[in-house]
């Protein structure tokens, strides 16, 4: 276990109260952020902020996701028939 995914969990624990693992994105996210360049790490971790505050106040469901904007972009592209 590395040093930074054991201190995550024990700030888990003593966050929650609960002894148990982080969950398996926890964990993935955990090891990206210390594998990519500082400033790709800190622009994740500022956006993934922004998202807990907006499930925090139940705002989600009012922000467009990057799948919608996709399909609006492709029927925009898609030929027009006649």
């Amino acid at each position: 276990m590395t040093e930074a995914l054991f201190f995550t969990m024990i700030e888990y624990k003593s966050y929650t109260g609960i002894n148990k693992p982080m969950d398996a994105l926890a964990e993935r996210l955990d090891a990206k952020l210390r594998e990519w360049e500082p400033d790709t790490a800190a622009t994740v971790r500022e956006r993934i902020s922004e998202i807990i505050n907006l499930a925090d106040q139940d705002a989600l469901d009012i922000v467009r996701s990057r799948a919608v904007e996709q399909e609006v972009l492709d029927t925009l592209d898609e030929p027009i028939s006649q």
